[in-house]
């Protein structure tokens, strides 16, 4: 029997920020109460990426000079599930597509 989805996930894990300045981002989300978890070069985008944390929820802010996005728009939500093969089953049955699952 199908697990219901609700019952898998349990929360947020982050909000996914394209940007064009990372430090500019980390000092803005910085003056607003935010702590710079951790940074790093995602090797495979040739990206930068920064997690900012701030009352349980996680920002993650990429650079990406090309992006065409707006300022305060984001591209992703990540959520923390239970069960990672339940959850995989699941949106295939719907035939959900645009999901990138790591």
């Amino acid at each position: 029997m199908e697990q219901k989805i609700s019952k898998l996930i349990t929360g947020l894990q982050h909000l996914g920020l394209p940007v064009s300045d990372l430090d500019e981002t980390a000092a803005f989300y910085e003056g607003g109460g935010f702590e710079t978890e951790f940074a790093m070069m995602n090797e495979q985008a040739r990206e930068w990426i920064a997690f900012l944390r701030r009352d349980g929820l996680t920002a993650e802010a990429y650079e990406n000079k090309k992006t065409t996005q707006k300022a305060g728009d984001w591209d992703h939500l990540a959520l923390d599930v239970t069960d990672k093969e339940a959850s995989l089953r699941w949106l295939r049955m719907r035939q959900h597509g645009g999901i990138h699952h790591v």
